[in-house]
């Protein structure tokens, strides 16, 4: 079955808890490099997910935000109210 655009979108706010690089969110969302780099732009923009440095200098960083898990949390209510 086909994710649709809000499983994906869940699929990648989870892999972001805790924080992770973006190759490991990619591989853990299943996602090819250019369809990440679009997801992720959108949910920075839309304040789900932020970029930060880590403490020993591996690179960008990604978490989910508070508004993130508010979001993650609603759509998997709804989810549960169509299944």
């Amino acid at each position: 079955m086909k994710r649709g655009r809000f499983d994906v979108i869940d699929d990648m706010l989870q892999g972001a808890n805790g924080g992770t690089k973006k190759t490991n969110l990619m591989h853990r969302a299943n996602m090819s490099t250019k369809q990440i780099e679009g997801y992720l732009s959108l949910l920075i923009n839309k304040k789900l997910v932020e970029k930060y440095s880590s403490n020993n200098g591996d690179g960008a960083m990604y978490k989910i935000t508070k508004r993130g898990r508010e979001f993650q949390a609603t759509y998997r209510q709804l989810k549960g109210f169509i299944i």
